[in-house]
């Protein structure tokens, strides 16, 4: 017999940033939290509007940094940083107006 599905859980990534829209006309950027299942942070940031703005961070579901840059206007921008589960580093690049720009170390 198959369990049931929980939605709340699959929902609760979408509330937050619902929320996040529902706030950001309330003047300027709100925080953005996406969590795994365990609770463990998968994604934290900041919304200003719809867009992405400043430091983004995302993880791996074992806790360790899968990127690390900032946004401007909703592109990727300046220095971002990777990595593989397990903390070991993917690479580091730069990024200029969301393209890729630059020397990059991989």
């Amino acid at each position: 017999m198959k369990s049931p599905r929980r939605p709340v859980q699959f929902l609760s990534p979408l509330l937050v940033a619902l929320a996040g829209l529902a706030l950001s006309g309330c003047g300027g950027p709100v925080a953005y939290r996406e969590a795994y299942r365990d609770g463990h942070p998968k994604a934290l940031g900041e919304l200003d509007g719809r867009v992405a703005k400043g430091t983004w961070t995302r993880f791996h579901a074992d806790g360790s940094l899968a990127s690390l840059g900032g946004y401007e206007d909703g592109r990727q921008s300046g220095r971002w940083l990777y990595g593989h589960p397990g903390g070991i580093p993917a690479g580091v690049g730069h990024f200029l107006s969301g393209v890729q720009h630059g020397w990059w170390q991989v």
